[in-house]
């Protein structure tokens, strides 16, 4: 209502009505027809102003600018397509290298490309000690058991950020990932990274 007061205003007629000033004596038919199409030709141009802006950058003219998505390099590949033949006569057509043509950029996902790697400790005899030992795996490799610090990151991000169950975490692995993994050891993971960050998380609230 208070567009069409002001458009009202506008054009000269009183909030409510579209006729002229207000006065005892009856206007005539044309003055009215004029106070109506002068007021709906305001209005007009009041709500319907984004079509003939969009009609004028069509034209030619300014027009609004229109959103466009950011490209990004293509890593799939880039296919062409062209038409040799007219679709509507069936003659030749004639290329047009002047022109761009119309790109459409789609973006899916592939085959989660799983990494198994396989650490091996080998023993060796000590004739002195008459003992076995082991080599020692790596820190990371010996702490973060079955499953690798990027798979840790994803399901600890599913638990702590998205909130999701174990038996939803434990469906994503197992059709996404392609990997079957019990609750159990979803819940060990959980409880590991979240003794592992207890004390970045500690300090973080004494340093604010």
């Amino acid at each position: 209502m208070s567009k069409l007061s002001a458009v009202a205003r506008r054009a000269g007629c009183p909030e409510g009505g579209v006729g002229g000033p207000r006065h005892h004596d009856r206007p005539t038919a044309g003055a009215t027809r004029r106070g109506e199409e002068g007021f709906l030709d305001l209005l007009q141009a009041a709500v319907f102003g984004h079509r003939q802006a969009a009609q004028a950058g069509a034209a030619g003219g300014p027009g609004p600018t229109p959103h466009r998505r950011a490209t990004r390099t293509p890593q799939g590949g880039s296919f062409d397509h062209r038409l040799d033949l007219c679709p509507r006569c069936g003659h030749d057509l004639q290329p047009m290298p002047t022109i761009v043509p119309r790109v459409i950029q789609q973006v899916d996902i592939t085959d989660v490309p799983l990494v198994i790697q396989e650490h091996r400790g080998h023993p060796g005899w000590c004739c002195h000690c008459q003992k076995v030992y082991e080599a020692p795996l790596p820190i990371g490799i010996e702490r973060g058991g079955l499953v690798g610090p990027r798979l840790t990151t994803v399901i600890t991000y599913l638990k702590g950020v998205c909130h999701a169950s174990f038996s939803t975490i434990r469906k994503f692995v197992r059709d996404v990932v392609r990997l079957t993994i019990s609750r159990w050891q979803l819940a060990k993971i959980i409880a590991k990274m979240s003794q592992a960050l207890e004390q970045p998380y500690q300090e973080l609230l004494e340093s604010s």
